[in-house]
């Protein structure tokens, strides 16, 4: 099995980063995941507040990718499980939310399998999304903060 353990770090508290987490239709407006898909997503909270068990489908061009939540544990715990590249199995990752400095330090956790000849293209592909998607989820809270 492999695994990544990525972390940012927002000056803005773990609560308004944690509403951005459990919001399905914030995150096309801070990651690059693409738009919510609707269609192929499940159970959101009209309120904004996707449960345990929300399906949640982003679109970016012909690629769908879907993550259901796995466990919540407001405001420090954001748990699912994905699928979106076929190469890529048994994908779960954890976002823990800690105060630290006046903040949040975004810790972005997660495990995955693949076959042996694309370890190099996943460990590097998925590092990278990640590490960008931790980043814009703390400057994206910032900048609603500084608002």
């Amino acid at each position: 099995m492999l695994h990544y353990d990525i972390s940012a770090f927002s000056p803005a508290p773990r609560e308004a980063v944690w509403a951005l987490l459990v919001d399905s239709e914030s995150w096309p407006r801070w990651s690059s995941l693409g738009e919510l898909d609707r269609r192929h997503s499940a159970n959101l909270d009209p309120a904004g507040r996707d449960g345990v068990g929300a399906v949640r489908a982003f679109r970016k061009g012909k690629n769908v990718s879907q993550e259901r939540i796995t466990e919540l544990r407001e405001p420090a715990l954001f748990a699912y499980e994905a699928e979106f590249l076929p190469i890529i199995r048994d994908y779960r990752a954890r976002v823990e939310l800690e105060p630290a400095d006046g903040g949040t330090l975004i810790r972005w956790r997660g495990r995955y399998t693949t076959s042996w000849w694309s370890r190099w293209f996943t460990q590097r592909f998925l590092r990278r999304l990640v590490q960008g998607l931790a980043d814009d989820l703390a400057a994206h809270a910032a900048r609603h903060l500084a608002t």
